[in-house]
């Protein structure tokens, strides 16, 4: 957003801004209105609902209204200000992809576990005593913050509390402007987590990080099999059609010998069964079996054969 004298809500910070070519098509409605049709709201002398209208006025000059938040749902339900905020803007008028959904609801919890201490202080004010605890998380709210309320900004704003948890994760250790990235829809969490989490093959077999340079020769090694595997095999079936035809029972006699010859060696090293780990329709320059190729050599396949039974997997 723009300077502005105004004051807002945490829970109206949290939701993204508009994408610019958004915002520009809004001002010009706000424009041909002449002003707003709703009015910005306000609760305790912040904004809750209503910074794009704010903006957008002061953008063209104009007036804006202001109306006084009465603590409830529009159906009339008494709701926490953060429960309002959401539901007025992620009811059909907000369209957040997860990952901004999950990081939206990290930048809740806090808020929910403010109004979790008041709706206790309120409760042992009228004499109810504190509420009772929440039931543990598990796995998922180990990471930090209190379950329950991850659990109740998950819900607010439609992500799951999984996705959450690494959201909050994201925001606690990787650069504020990839949390922004998130938010924004500029990037996924997934490729956010990576920015904490190096890949498994930035590593070397024991934990080390591995200098790209290097990486890339050690790729561009592995990546000459895949070709030459792929000759071998063409040569053995182009041989294996010649000595079929009608014009293998004229092959040379002092070329017998070194033809047997050449076709054991071919046999050891063409492509003997499907890469395991590979699917044929798309094999992986980085696999570690058949470098691309898709086949495995009679060599391959009996270290594969030997690496599964021994429980080391493939």
């Amino acid at each position: 957003m723009t300077e502005t004298k105004y004051k807002f809500h945490p829970a109206c910070l949290a939701l993204p801004p508009m994408k610019p070519a958004d915002f520009d098509k809004f001002v010009e409605i706000v424009r041909k209105d002449g002003g707003l049709t709703d009015p910005v709201e306000t609760y305790q002398g912040l904004i809750i609902d209503g910074r794009h209208r704010l903006e957008a006025c002061e953008k063209l000059g104009f007036e804006p209204k202001f109306k006084e938040w009465n603590g409830k749902k529009p159906n009339g339900e008494p709701c926490s200000v953060v429960d309002y905020v959401m539901s007025k803007n992620l009811d059909g008028r907000r369209h957040l992809d997860p990952s901004q959904r999950a990081a939206v609801a990290a930048d809740l919890v806090p808020l929910y576990e403010s109004v979790a201490q008041e709706q206790s202080l309120s409760n042992l004010k009228q004499g109810a005593g504190p509420p009772s605890p929440s039931p543990p998380t598990g796995g998922v709210g180990k990471t930090s913050g209190n379950g329950a309320s991850t659990a109740r900004a998950a819900k607010s704003v439609g992500a799951s509390q999984r996705g959450t948890e690494r959201a909050k994760r994201v925001k606690a250790q990787a650069p504020p402007e990839v949390f922004d990235a998130v938010k924004e829809g500029r990037m996924s969490l997934h490729a956010a987590e990576q920015t904490i989490d190096p890949p498994e093959g930035a590593l070397d077999l024991e934990g080390r990080p591995v200098p790209p340079a290097l990486r890339q020769v050690f790729a561009d090694a592995i990546s000459g099999f895949g070709p030459l595997i792929r000759s071998l095999r063409d040569a053995n079936i182009a041989l294996e059609k010649l000595l079929d035809s009608p014009a293998g029972k004229h092959l040379p006699k002092d070329m017998s010998h070194r033809i047997d010859t050449l076709l054991d060696q071919v046999r050891n090293a063409q492509p003997k069964m499907p890469c395991p780990v590979c699917p044929p329709e798309k094999p992986a320059q980085s696999c570690k079996w058949c470098a691309g190729a898709a086949w495995l050599t009679k060599q391959q396949a009996e270290r594969c054969t030997v690496s599964k039974q021994s429980g080391l997997g493939v």
